[in-house]
């Protein structure tokens, strides 16, 4: 399918968020499709499918989010928590989880880095 830019000529409604898309205003149209907003196509194209949950794995649920107008997947972690899992000591679950899936984050020695804190380097370069 090939989206084609250009200043509608009629008003429509966005695929994407489905707000109203105006008359001379910049969209993105495929024929037999529909329009959406060239905004609401660059967010969608930059997050693909839905980040998923770092705690359960599930869909983080993006495009329920109240922070998806903010949101810009490309730049931020992609260690987001559900609302299934944003329950209860969320916090403490999600720091469990990231610690299982990033060892060298953990803190304990294990699975830490070949370096030490004290050094600020690596072992062995001086």
């Amino acid at each position: 399918m090939s989206w084609v830019r250009l200043n509608m000529r009629f008003p429509g409604t966005c695929l994407e968020c489905g707000k109203r898309i105006n008359l001379g205003e910049q969209g993105l149209w495929a024929r037999g499709v529909g329009v959406k907003h060239v905004e609401c196509a660059e967010r969608s194209a930059g997050q693909g499918p839905d980040i998923a949950c770092a705690v359960c794995g599930g869909p983080a649920g993006c495009g329920t989010c109240e922070l998806a107008d903010s949101c810009d997947t490309k730049k931020v972690s992609q260690l987001c928590i559900c609302r299934g899992c944003n329950t209860g000591d969320a916090m403490a679950k999600y720091v469990g989880a990231v610690a299982r899936k990033f060892p060298s984050l953990r803190g304990d020695g294990i699975g830490a880095p070949s370096w030490g804190a004290a050094e600020g380097r690596p072992r062995g370069i001086t």
